[in-house]
């Protein structure tokens, strides 16, 4: 069934998306050990600086799903014309919901954990200098 090979495809674009973003996250994230050693000494509690985190990981977020769906609208519209002489696929949007979920659950929860794994060094170990 064409349906079904179709379905596999996507989920394996979204699960190979899903893994570099994770990767992505992951290394952005634990690379920024120093900077948060610096702003626990400036005063910052660890709270502080997860919720910091936390806020950039919901602006990175929003500004990926809306950018991502922008691109797939782009592409689907002309797709859809082309196969069904309509301009929207007659699907609801529960495949773009769950998308949504997967790519939310995966940035903040790679973020956020990430951070607390990263915040565990002392502030003065994460500032000093490795050799």
């Amino acid at each position: 069934n064409v349906e079904t090979l179709n379905l596999v495809v996507v989920g394996i674009v979204v699960v190979f998306s899903c893994v570099m973003l994770v990767n992505s996250l992951y290394a952005a994230t634990s690379y920024r050990g120093g900077e948060f050693g610096r702003q626990r000494l400036a005063g910052a509690t660890p709270r502080q600086v997860l919720g910091t985190v936390g806020c950039e990981a919901v602006v990175l977020t929003l500004t990926g799903l809306f950018l991502g769906t922008v691109a797939g609208v782009a592409g689907i519209i002309p797709f859809t014309m082309v196969r069904t002489d309509q301009v929207l696929p007659d699907q609801g949007p529960g495949t773009w919901l769950a998308v949504v979920a997967v790519a939310t659950a995966a940035t903040l929860g790679t973020t956020l954990a990430t951070a607390r794994t990263t915040l565990r060094t002392p502030a003065v170990d994460a500032v000093a200098v490795g050799a």
